[in-house]
């Protein structure tokens, strides 16, 4: 290599080094907009997300199912009797069972004339102790219109809990063996978020029932099995010719542990909604429905 070549190198290497400079600029400045556009989203969601949850807590109020309400009146609802006289037949010499079976749950009253003035699409109301699940169920035409609607009809990601459009719910009731209702796993924690917490036996053991508030009555919702299914399997509404074999297969897929009974002659409820680990895969919470005595509301107790 000759020395007059050197410089001619010299020079090339010095024009390279200029254009750092210019190239930081530019990735300084993508990385800022990235990061602005990032924030920008992330606050944008929150303050959606506010809205919604202001919306849901006027809802709340309305209905007279205020969580934070302290002055709100519970009771407690035991089964009815023929529910009672139907376990004691199958069950007449396990009194351990049999307590377990009637025991009394603390429930309230909810104002379904006062939640049909802002929607008559409500169809019920369901509440989980110790989480956050204290919402109105709805229901459509199609299960289109309250994947991301609140109540008042505004768009978002929360959208509302409701039955699928297929259950019978004519005289506000549960007329079909099996009833789903649909609901988002928001990540913040919000709407049916609390069903993935099932995959562990420990919160299961602490959570094993909730109350659904119909016009026509209130059941306890005896968690009984929770299984994973694709998003494309079909949902069943009415048992199969097997139905107990039917149960049987839905407990023993179950990722939790029940000693709850279920057989033909007892309806179930599914509560449905999204892993979030896998698009293609949904949780499924399954409860046996036992209709409760509502006692009457002159012997209401303060929550105080």
């Amino acid at each position: 290599m000759s020395e007059t070549e050197k410089p001619a190198q010299s020079g090339a290497k010095k024009k390279k080094k200029k254009k750092s400079p210019v190239i930081l600029l530019i990735l300084m400045i993508i990385s800022l907009g990235v990061f602005g556009f990032s924030a920008y989203k992330i606050i944008s969601q929150k303050v959606e997300d506010n809205e919604a949850e202001e919306a849901y807590e006027e809802i709340d109020k309305i209905a007279g199912m205020d969580k934070d309400d302290d002055t709100r009146e519970t009771m407690m609802a035991e089964p009815d009797e023929e529910y009672k006289a139907r376990y004691q037949e199958r069950h007449q010499s396990d009194a351990h069972l049999a307590e377990d079976e009637f025991r009394a749950v603390p429930i309230s009253i909810v104002d379904f004339e006062a939640l049909w003035k802002k929607n008559r699409d409500v169809r019920a109301w369901i509440q989980m102790e110790d989480s956050v699940i204290n919402y109105p169920v709805a229901q459509a035409e199609d299960n289109n219109a309250y994947l991301r609607h609140l109540l008042n009809g505004s768009y978002h990601r929360f959208g509302t809990l409701f039955f699928d459009y297929r259950n019978d719910l004519t005289g506000d009731k549960l007329n079909d063996d099996i009833t789903i209702i649909y609901g988002h796993n928001i990540r913040a924690g919000d709407m049916f978020h609390t069903l993935q917490f099932f995959t562990s036996q420990s919160f299961y053991e602490n959570h094993r029932y909730c109350v659904l508030y119909m016009p026509n009555g209130v059941y306890r919702i005896d968690f009984f099995a929770m299984v994973i299914i694709g998003e494309y399997d079909q949902l069943l509404f009415e048992y199969p010719e097997n139905a107990q074999g039917f149960l049987d297969r839905l407990k023993s897929r179950s990722i939790f542990k029940s000693t709850v009974e279920v057989t033909p002659e007892d309806k179930i409820v599914g509560l449905f909604t999204c892993t979030n680990e896998d698009h293609s895969e949904r949780y499924i919470l399954y409860g046996r429905v036992v209709p409760l005595i509502v006692p009457d509301q002159q012997t209401t107790e303060s929550t105080e």
